[in-house]
């Protein structure tokens, strides 16, 4: 089973510090891989971070007040082939 979990651009996924959703998100990807799954979540990835899911960074840094191409991006991600 593949799962795609969708994370907050507002934020880094994992979290530096304080981050609600990206946490939540984080660990609930981190427990599906450690239970045989394949997990990939899309974000805004801080940068020397490894993860033991796949993480498709969207952005290269969070952002704070998105605009209607940002939306358009993070879902063109969402909808890319494995």
């Amino acid at each position: 089973m593949r799962i795609l979990h969708a994370s907050h651009i507002s934020n880094f996924t994992p979290p530096i510090g304080y981050g609600g959703i990206e946490l939540v998100v984080d660990t609930l990807a981190r427990e599906l891989v450690a239970r045989g799954r394949k997990v990939r979540v899309l974000g805004v990835k801080p940068p020397g971070v490894e993860t033991t899911y796949e993480l498709m960074s969207v952005f290269e840094h969070p952002v704070n007040q998105p605009h209607m191409w940002h939306k358009l991006r993070y879902f063109s991600r969402s909808i890319e082939p494995s």
